[in-house]
């Protein structure tokens, strides 16, 4: 099955290993600033 932002949640659920991969490319960006966010309000 095809991954996409309409099933991602029921991918992770059914613990398909492939959704890591487009998490990461659909939403790195996103996941970085957040981050970056984090990691300099707590220091």
């Amino acid at each position: 099955m095809k991954i996409t932002e309409d099933n991602v949640v029921e991918q992770i659920m059914n613990r398909n290993e492939k959704t890591i991969p487009f998490i990461i490319h659909q939403y790195g960006g996103l996941l970085t600033a957040i981050i970056k966010r984090y990691v300099h309000n707590n220091q």
